[in-house]
């Protein structure tokens, strides 16, 4: 099942500009536990 948008959610090309940063984060970090995207 997909989830309905939300206005807040990021273009494919704003995410593109913010997920190498987020991926800095440790492994072990509470964010890893869900989809980054998603967060």
């Amino acid at each position: 099942m997909k989830r309905r948008p939300y206005p807040s959610d990021v273009s494919d090309e704003e995410w593109a500009f913010v997920m190498p940063y987020l991926t800095l984060l440790p492994l072990d970090a509470a964010q890893h536990k869900y989809d980054l995207r998603e967060v």
